[in-house]
């Protein structure tokens, strides 16, 4: 087994687990037998192939598990709460109010806290 089947089997694994999805859930939407689907996450078979059917799923370019410092995406429950976080602020603000204004802040204040996030991530390093 090669290193780089190894990264991609890893990225894809990784990835999965990130997006908050069962195997079962990826096997039956690519049509992939069991066997074949354990097999790319050792990264064994035919891993050019199969990631290709992964990418296409998650509608990612064929070589996005290839990358040695792939960037894990959220998950459904995350980009849910910031939904529903937006959704909560939104239903306790006045009606007399700038909504434009108002949506402007919140954009805003997400980009603030990511940027909060990016900072403490790269001070751990």
């Amino acid at each position: 087994m090669s290193n780089i089947n190894k990264l991609v089997g890893d990225n894809i694994r990784n990835y999965i687990k990130a997006r908050g999805k069962q195997h079962t859930w990826v096997i039956e939407r690519t049509g992939m037998n069991k066997k074949t689907f354990y097999n790319l996450l050792n990264g064994q078979g035919d891993v050019a192939k199969q990631s290709e059917i992964i990418a296409k799923l998650f509608r990612k370019d064929p070589l996005h598990f290839y990358q040695k410092d792939m960037e894990l995406p959220f998950s459904d429950e995350q980009i849910n709460q910031k939904f529903n976080f937006v959704n909560s602020v939104a239903a306790s603000y006045h009606d007399n109010g700038d909504r434009n204004e108002f949506l402007e802040t919140i954009e805003v204040l997400d980009d603030f806290i990511d940027m909060i996030d990016v900072l403490k991530s790269a001070t751990k390093n």
